[in-house]
């Protein structure tokens, strides 16, 4: 009887203990939330790495409230950095947990979020049902922040619908509402657009408006909006030839964007500085900085901004006198203006046939209406005639139509095919190269490791025993030890041989391999390595070559660390995520910057080995702060 109380009490216990951790690490989730919320508008590497650590410890915790607020966060960081495609993969994930727990608040924020997606991509239709969903919601729950956010919006989309009347009645309506509840951030983002639309329209007063609209970011701490705002006061003075006033305001703009992070806005002051030194005759510093601006930002340059580019580049080049390259850049404009121009036509044309049809089939349905009228006052047999004889063509032009358009849905299917088959193969064949340069690497590994083990080792042994031989009478102290230190050299040689060869490590576990890894780096280089597996049996279920593989790439991360990062602590993280196996290694070295540090021949067979296995890599480095490297491997390759 004491037995079993003894064993309830120590199963109690420790479901108070797991009780307490869940809790101490949901607060911990919770401040990393906050702390987003602080500097997503002033740091984004800052933001990023809150927000991908709340998504993995969230995704651990297998918490439904957690894994809302990381993905909302998340999707708002890649808004905020115009990767619009993230945006939407991790607003959608956001959104579905937000109808499951009922969180009406957060669908309102996330379905005007989807909408200035929409609208950021010319889908406005679309656009204004999100905005008009959002907006419901955010009145329904009387959430007045929202409804501010979401107006704003609005006035966007109607002002890009060509409806005026609404705009300034909507941003009126929206100013009131921030005025009214302090809302800095909204009534700030409200001035800015009110400026931006009156500047369009060479309206006075504009500004007095940007200027009310940076005072107010100063005062809410957004520095993100304040960088914003100040490159369109600036180009605002640059329209009205204020130079001295449009560099200083520029500057400004670009010393905060720096600040902050923010690619985007660094990328339109730089055009907007390019004006200005075209104003005043820079015409070669110019032609630097639109290359500079198509390199560095063609990431994040949508088409409309890469026509601007391409054509105020031409002028500059003609400018300088390089006319052929001028006219290089200017074919490269006209190319794009038309493809933009032929998708702008297309979506036309489908807007204009659909409202065709529409009214083709009121005009037969009013036609054969009146003629129905008509044929009530003839005779019955006139009615039965004029009806056999139209129905016949009705079905006829139907039956074609409906033909017509079947036939043109088959053809673009079977060009998504073709274009998708034609993709996979150029995939598979850049995989099946990698593979075969990596089967390479690893049969020259092999066979070196047997020339080491077979040949230099069986010297040494040779060596050693003719050493031990002649020393068996001599009995010589430095024989001794030249005994000793060939002994050591040679199981040494033994150990670098194993650690090449392929078939060594075939007949070890993944967990095994670790282990090793770990003892060989703690015993040789002094790092203290944390190893935390989640599932426990994640690694399984890996096949021979991704197990080589994955062995290699780490064992090449941590000889990388151990030499260059000056790192006494690595944490090594592996978690199966839905469809995925995620590795995550960081230490606590010195770090590098990722954009200028040149990759050598390590990093290169990295990359190699990680394409080689369908996988993705992440380096994500700041000086004095560390390194994390995250590897994503895809199902089909990480199960047998």
């Amino acid at each position: 009887m004491r037995i079993l109380i003894r064993k309830i009490g120590v199963l109690w216990c420790f479901v108070c203990f797991s009780c307490v951790v869940i809790a101490q690490k949901t607060t911990r989730i919770g401040k990393w939330h906050e702390t987003f919320e602080e500097v997503i508008y002033t740091d984004f590497k800052a933001a990023k790495q809150l927000a991908f650590k709340a998504i993995f410890e969230s995704e651990k915790l297998q918490n439904d409230t957690l894994l809302l607020e990381a993905y909302t966060d998340i999707s708002h960081l890649y808004l905020q950095t115009t990767q619009l495609d993230s945006s939407l993969h991790y607003t959608d994930k956001a959104l579905d947990y937000a109808k499951v727990l009922g969180d009406r608040e957060k669908e309102a924020i996330l379905y005007n979020r989807k909408g200035k997606l929409a609208r950021i991509n010319s889908d406005f239709k679309i656009a204004l049902r999100l905005h008009e969903k959002a907006l419901y919601l955010s009145k329904n729950i009387e959430n007045r922040q929202i409804e501010v956010d979401v107006m704003n919006g609005l006035a966007i989309l109607y002002n890009k619908q060509l409806e005026k009347a609404k705009v300034f009645k909507v941003l009126e309506e929206a100013r009131q509402i921030a005025i009214s509840i302090d809302y800095k951030k909204g009534l700030a983002e409200n001035y800015n657009t009110k400026g931006l639309l009156l500047f369009a329209e060479n309206q006075d007063n504009v500004e007095n408006i940007f200027k009310e609209g940076i005072s107010i970011t100063k005062a809410d701490g957004n520095r993100c909006l304040e960088g914003i705002i100040l490159s369109n006061l600036g180009d605002y003075y640059l329209e009205i030839r204020e130079d001295a006033k449009a560099i200083s305001t520029l500057n400004k703009a670009t010393n905060v964007a720096k600040e902050v992070g923010d690619r985007t806005t660094l990328s339109y002051v730089e055009m907007s500085k390019n004006i200005y030194r075209d104003h005043i005759g820079e015409y070669q510093k110019a032609v630097v900085s639109y290359k500079n601006i198509l390199k560095e930002y063609k990431q994040i340059l949508n088409n409309t901004q890469r026509l601007q580019v391409y054509w105020l580049l031409s002028g500059v080049l003609w400018d300088t006198k390089a006319f052929e390259e001028a006219f290089d850049y200017q074919e490269r404009y006209i190319y794009l203006n038309d493809s933009i121009f032929n998708l702008e036509k297309a979506k036309e044309f489908e807007n204009l046939r659909t409202e065709y049809e529409v009214e083709k089939k009121e005009h037969q349905i009013v036609t054969l209406e009146k003629e129905k009228a008509l044929e009530r006052s003839r005779k019955q047999w006139i009615l039965v005639s004029a009806i056999l004889l139209i129905l016949p063509l009705i079905i006829l032009f139907l039956f074609y139509r409906n033909r017509a358009k079947t036939q043109n849905t088959i053809r673009l299917q079977e060009q998504k095919l073709h274009a998708k088959e034609k993709e996979r193969l150029e995939q598979e064949k850049a995989l099946k190269e990698t593979q075969a340069l990596v089967a390479g690497q690893d049969k020259e590994r092999e066979r070196i490791a047997k020339e080491l083990h077979d040949g230099v080792g069986g010297q040494l042994a040779s060596i050693n025993l003719n050493v031990s031989h002649i020393n068996t009478s001599l009995k010589h102290p430095s024989l001794t030890a030249v005994n000793h230190a060939l002994k050591d050299t040679f199981k040494e040689l033994r150990a670098l041989s194993h650690d090449l060869s392929y078939n060594y490590h075939q007949d070890k576990s993944m967990y095994q391999l670790l282990a090793e890894l770990k003892q060989n780096y703690t015993k040789s280089h002094g790092l203290l390595i944390d190893v935390s597996i989640f599932p426990k049996d994640c690694l399984q279920m890996l096949d021979v070559y991704t197990k080589h593989n994955l062995y290699r790439i780490l064992q090449e991360v941590l000889a990388n660390t151990a030499k260059h990062a000056k790192s006494q602590h690595v944490s090594l993280s592996i978690n199966r995520h839905e469809a995925a196996l995620i590795i995550v290694l960081e230490d606590d070295g010195i770090g590098f910057d990722v954009n200028t540090q040149k990759g050598g021949i390590g990093l290169k067979n990295i990359r190699e080995r990680v394409m080689s296995i369908n996988g993705k890599l992440t380096i994500d480095s700041v000086l004095g702060q560390g390194t994390s490297v995250i590897i994503e491997i895809l199902t089909d390759t990480v199960h047998q």
